[in-house]
């Protein structure tokens, strides 16, 4: 072959493989171009997904405000109801003023349907027969001569404003109503034994069974007798039901604070201070609360306030609270680690006006005791299971105009028992001797 043959060939070759590359080439873009083509598709489709994925969470968000707000709304409105619940009660209240101010006895229906919309807003409506027998039980001994029920609906407000002001053991107990004159609390704070370990044959002999206990908290009757003159009655501009309420609470609900705290359970509920101490620490007893020595016998002290709060099982720590006197958490104010660090921080009380001692709130008890020596002035737990405050149904009034004229006497009563119902809930700190 000569050279031109060469070359031809050669030319001829190259041009093939130019042509096979260009061919692969080719090839490879529309692959490519496939590629990208579904990649993007793929994009659209999960942002058009993403999208509708928003649309719906925003629409569930604007049905959750909502919900939300009309929350709000029924909250902000404790008295609605049906127009036929709101005139029952505005006609019961109207007829209880006339007989404050005369002495007219209120209808039996006029009760009942008060009392019928009373249980119902409460939330003892899940049976027709349940509303009867409750609707029953707050009638008994109603007549003019029995006195007749004060619906507590602007009283229950009154009262938790007050109780802020005294001694709010109320605010952070559990609280229950009943219609009987006492409770019983079961207390399972038994535990089983074991054992021990055995051998496939060893003998298996009878071990200790638990023991449950009972604490029985009787409703203790709380009294008072204001008396108004007829003229203010008959003159007065100001409703005399709304008076009476106003004043009566007052002195009845500040009273019922102090027992909850220093009540000695006599004929009145017994105070979570009274009760005698464990003999040992740390080694638990029924009918006690352990007592925390604060380390000094004139003050509060830093470590006194690290034991008592350490002496409490972590499962009531997430719903425990400091109560105290209002002049002994000026001394807390002045405390100070050993290094001199204030037991406060005053940064954060400034930005947050909460009271806090080792990141637990504090509470205001004027009914603790001033700090001095040998005085149970702090205590620390979880109150909701640490004592328990039992309510019996409501306030009472009798109306007597003949008692003391030219006055009318408003004989009010109000039963009420309370105790600690879970004896290593609560700690107290008590300073030295």
């Amino acid at each position: 072959m000569d050279t031109n043959q060469e070359i031809l060939a050669l030319a001829k070759e190259n041009v093939q493989i130019i042509s096979d590359v260009q061919e692969k080439v080719a090839a490879n873009e529309k692959k490519y171009d496939g590629l990208v083509e579904g990649e993007i598709k793929n994009l659209i489709e999960k942002s058009a997904t993403l999208v509708e994925e928003v649309n719906v969470l925003h629409d569930q968000q604007k049905a959750d405000k909502e919900a939300i707000e009309n929350m709000k709304k029924e909250l902000a409105r404790p008295t609605a109801g049906s127009e036929q619940e709101v005139s029952a009660l505005k006609e019961y209240n109207k007829e209880m003023a006339a007989y404050m101010r005369k002495g007219s006895a209120p209808t039996m229906d006029a009760l009942d349907a008060a009392c019928k919309e009373v249980v119902i807003k409460s939330g003892n409506n899940k049976l027709d027969t349940d509303v009867e027998s409750v609707v029953k039980t707050m009638q008994v001994g109603v007549n003019p001569d029995g006195g007749f029920l004060v619906f507590p609906d602007r009283i229950t407000n009154f009262r938790v404003d007050r109780i802020f002001e005294t001694s709010p053991v109320r605010a952070v107990a559990r609280v229950i109503t009943t219609a009987s004159d006492q409770v019983e609390i079961i207390i399972d704070d038994n535990e089983a034994t074991s054992g021990g370990w055995v051998g496939e044959t060893q003998n298996r002999p009878t071990t200790d069974t638990p023991q449950i206990g009972q604490e029985t908290i009787a409703t203790h009757e709380q009294f008072a007798q204001p008396a108004l003159t007829q003229k203010f009655l008959d003159d007065s501009s100001i409703d005399p039901v709304q008076f009476i309420n106003d004043k009566v609470t007052d002195i009845l609900t500040r009273t019922e604070n102090t027992a909850f705290v220093i009540g000695d359970g006599s004929q009145k509920p017994k105070g979570f201070l009274t009760y005698d101490a464990w003999a040992a620490a740390d080694t638990y007893e029924r009918n006690a609360v352990e007592q925390i020595d604060s380390g000094s016998a004139d003050n509060v002290t830093y470590d006194g306030f690290v034991d008592t709060q350490n002496a409490l099982k972590d499962a009531y720590q997430s719903s425990a609270v400091w109560m105290m006197k209002r002049t002994t958490w000026g001394n807390v104010l002045k405390l100070k680690d050993g290094e001199s660090r204030p037991l406060i921080n005053f940064e954060q009380l400034a930005e947050d006006p909460t009271r806090v001692v080792l990141g637990k709130r504090v509470l205001f008890a004027d009914d603790m005791p001033v700090v001095a020596s040998d005085a149970l002035s702090v205590v620390f737990g979880d109150f909701g299971v640490g004592y328990t405050i039992v309510d019996r149904l409501g306030i009472r009034v009798l109306r007597d105009a003949f008692t003391n004229k030219p006055l009318v006497l408003f004989y009010t009563t109000k039963r009420v028992g309370g105790a600690v119902t879970n004896f290593e809930a609560l700690k107290i700190m008590k300073l030295a001797a």
